[in-house]
C-alpha cells in the first residue's frame, strides 16, 4: 500500500512539526502545502533535507480544497492521508490505521471513498463502521476514487469540504468508513463551555471569517444536497443563538453571517472579498 499524505500550512506554530512527525514515518512522501502569504522560509529550508517531503508554498491562501486536490493530483500513491496542521496521532496509532486500511480494500475493494478515524473520546476497541460523514483531517481516501468523484469542491474554499465530499460519494455508492479504535487528537475552533440556568453548551468561537464561510457553504450544500437542509438550518440557528449568548464580537460575527447566507444564496463561492 502506497500512502502519500498532505498537510495544509497557514500560519503555523512551533507544534506542526511535531504532529508531522506523528505520521511521517508512515508515509511513501508527505506534500506539505503552505497557504501563509508570506510563508516562513525555514519550510523550505527543513523540507530540502526531508527526503520523502515536498513543500509548495503558494504565497496565498488558496484554501484547504484546492491544497488537498495538488496533492492528489499530483501523488503516484493509491492512498492520500489528509491532516490538519493541528492534529497528530497518539504513538502507534497510524501504523495500525494503515494496516486496517489495507486489510480493509482486501475484503472489501473499490468500495471507499474515506476512511476516518476518532477524535472525539477515547478509543474504543471495535471494528469498523460504516458513517454518513467524516472530517478531513486523519482520514485516508482512496486516490482512484477521489480523482473518479471530481476530487474536492474548490468553491468551498474552506468549511463543509470534507462534508459535501461524503454526500457526493454516498450519492455515487461508495462509503465512508470509520475505525474507531483509531485515536488521534484534533480541536475544532476554541471551545468554552457556558451556563444557562440548569443548562451546559459550548460554543467554538470562530473568527467572523470563519463564520463567513461556516454559513455561505452551509447554504451551499443545503442547495446541493435536500437531505441535509432541515439539519442545516437547525444546526446554524443554534451557532447564532450561542454566538448571540456568549461570544465576543458579535456585531461583527453577525455581519459576516449575513454576507455569508446572501453569498451561499447567489452563488458567490471561493475566496471571501472582504465585501
Amino acid at each position: 500500500m502506497k500512502l502519500a499524505g498532505v498537510v495544509t500550512l497557514y500560519h503555523p506554530d512551533d507544534e506542526v512539526l511535531g504532529n508531522m512527525e506523528s505520521y511521517m514515518s508512515a508515509l511513501d512522501v508527505l506534500y506539505v502545502m503552505d497557504n501563509t502569504e508570506t510563508p516562513d522560509p525555514w519550510w523550505a529550508l527543513w523540507a530540502e533535507k526531508q527526503p520523502h517531503v515536498k513543500y509548495v508554498a503558494f504565497h496565498d491562501n488558496k484554501g484547504i480544497s484546492y491544497a488537498l486536490n495538488y496533492a492528489l493530483k499530483e501523488t503516484d500513491c493509491d492512498y492520500l492521508l489528509t491532516m490538519d496542521q493541528d492534529s497528530r496521532f497518539f504513538p502507534d496509532m497510524i501504523l495500525k490505521y494503515k494496516r486496517l486500511v489495507e486489510e480493509f480494500e482486501i475484503e472489501v475493494p473499490d468500495k471507499v471513498a474515506m476512511y476516518a478515524v476518532s477524535y472525539d473520546g477515547e478509543a474504543v476497541d471495535a471494528d469498523s463502521k460504516r458513517v454518513r460523514t467524516a472530517i478531513t483531517s486523519g482520514s485516508i481516501v482512496p486516490v482512484k476514487i477521489a480523482l473518479a468523484l471530481g476530487r474536492f469542491d474548490e468553491a468551498l474554499f474552506i468549511d463543509e469540504v470534507d462534508l459535501e465530499y461524503c454526500y457526493r460519494a454516498e450519492e455515487k455508492g461508495y462509503h465512508i468508513i470509520e475505525f474507531p479504535g483509531i485515536k488521534m487528537k484534533h480541536s475544532i475552533g476554541n471551545r468554552t463551555y457556558h451556563h444557562l440556568f440548569s443548562f451546559t453548551y459550548n460554543t467554538l468561537n470562530h473568527s467572523a471569517i470563519r463564520r463567513y464561510y461556516i454559513f455561505r457553504n452551509k447554504i451551499y450544500v443545503a442547495k446541493r444536497y435536500p437531505a441535509v437542509r432541515k439539519e442545516y438550518i437547525l444546526e446554524s440557528v443554534k451557532m447564532i443563538i450561542k454566538i448571540l449568548l456568549a461570544e465576543k464580537q458579535k456585531v461583527s460575527k453577525m455581519k459576516h453571517i449575513f454576507v455569508g447566507v446572501r453569498d451561499g444564496l447567489l452563488g458567490h463561492m471561493g475566496k471571501y472579498q472582504g465585501k
